[in-house]
């Protein structure tokens, strides 16, 4: 096992027509630098930062914003 993320093949169910789906799936074609943050959260960023998304730990997110299993 190495130290590599590969994103292919992105599905989502009911949204494609939305708009804003197209642009997210836009920006992660164009992400070029990863970084694992204190272990339980990634950043993902194009080359120069200008994009950057950041993927939390899901009890993280729930300690600090609200509970995603509530929906």
């Amino acid at each position: 096992m190495g130290n590599n993320i590969t994103l292919s093949n992105l599905f989502v169910t009911d949204v494609s027509d939305n708009d804003w789906y197209w642009d997210y799936i836009e920006d992660l074609s164009v992400i070029s630098k990863i970084f694992v943050i204190d272990n339980d959260s990634l950043k993902l960023t194009n080359f120069d930062s200008s994009i950057a998304y950041y993927f939390l730990d899901k009890e993280i997110f729930n300690q600090n914003f609200f509970n995603v299993d509530s929906f």
